[in-house]
């Protein structure tokens, strides 16, 4: 049967698979490549799984008719992006048995980043799915360092990926991983939104930011960007951090951090709106299991922000103490 791509990937009983606990924080160490040309697959052990190698994954067969959703979590370094092929394919599209690709991560119902954090390109490209005896010949790209590939197979069922990790010269969107380090959101000039997930309650330190403050200079069409600095550059001698940014939020210019117990930013606490020039802030923990950095950007200002994590101990008397708190109204 000729494979065909179905415009959404609707599976019922995708919840009770993808709200286990151990979907919520895994354990990757930094992103390692190896040559995959020639390599043996890779078998997925688990129906929730994490990976951050090239490489290429194959699912263990489904053991009986089931309509468990699985999820096949590809995350790398913040500075790269996913590219993933099919090598073999052949999934029976009777019984709603479907393999689908997202540019995004996706838990319970929860999506990140949000799809207005897209691009119009990046929108239409979002989710593909597939099914049929035919390999898929399409080649999916992710726009940030993490993916989402999502099946659901019954026992004669089986595909191969080949997944590859490339480098990003424009890093937006993210998830961080370990349990400590450091990153740089920027806007490159660009009207977008940018965001790094981390998943651990973290204690944030903003070490150098520069938001709506630096026009972008036209010159015919053409706007002039600057180089992409170093992360942790050191800031001006003068800082001018704006304690007030109503201003600049009207025009979509500002830096917030927002925890919580999902991955939908449209859903977490937000700790507030912070733009201007600043160096070296004071230390902002967040005690939800989920926390995300967003750089909101016009597209009038060259934005950038450097941000310094680490982990909140489960023995501070804070955390033990402290409640995460639910949306704002």
């Amino acid at each position: 049967m000729r494979a065909f791509m179905v415009k959404y990937f609707l599976i019922a009983a995708a919840a009770s698979c993808f709200t286990t606990s151990n979907a919520i924080a895994p354990s990757l160490g930094l992103v390692r490549r190896q040559d995959v040309a020639f390599a043996e697959p890779i078998e997925i052990l688990e129906c929730i799984d994490f990976k951050s190698l090239d490489g290429l994954y194959t699912p263990l067969p489904a053991t009986s008719e089931s309509n468990t959703a699985c999820g096949l979590y590809i995350v790398g370094d913040l500075t790269t992006r996913i590219k993933v092929e099919f090598v073999d394919f052949s999934v029976d599209c009777d019984g709603g048995h479907v393999v689908g690709v997202l540019d995004g991560w996706e838990q319970g119902g929860s999506t990140f980043p949000p799809v207005e954090d897209l691009t119009a390109e990046g929108t239409r490209n979002r989710h593909s799915t597939f099914c049929g005896r035919t390999r898929p010949r399409r080649t999916f790209y992710s726009s940030g360092n993490f993916a989402l590939i999502q099946y659901k197979l019954a026992p004669s069922d089986g595909f191969t990926v080949r997944v590859t990790f490339e480098d990003n010269l424009t890093p937006c969107n993210g998830v961080a991983l370990g349990d400590e380090g450091q990153f740089e959101l920027r806007n490159f000039g660009r009207r977008s939104n940018c965001s790094v997930m981390i998943i651990h309650p973290q204690q944030l330190q903003i070490s150098y930011m520069n938001v709506g403050k630096q026009r972008i200079r036209l010159t015919g069409l053409r706007a002039l960007r600057p180089q992409r600095s170093q992360i942790f550059a050191k800031a001006p001698d003068s800082t001018s951090t704006d304690d007030d940014c109503t201003h600049l939020i009207k025009l979509k210019d500002y830096t917030e951090v927002l925890g919580g117990l999902t991955w939908s930013v449209g859903q977490m606490h937000s700790y507030g709106h912070v733009c201007g020039i600043q160096e070296m802030s004071s230390p902002q923990n967040n005690f939800c299991e989920t926390t995300v950095v967003r750089l909101v950007s016009s597209g009038h200002y060259n934005n950038v922000v450097a941000v310094e994590h680490g982990k909140v101990s489960a023995e501070d008397p804070q955390y033990r103490k402290s409640v995460c708190p639910a949306r704002a109204a």
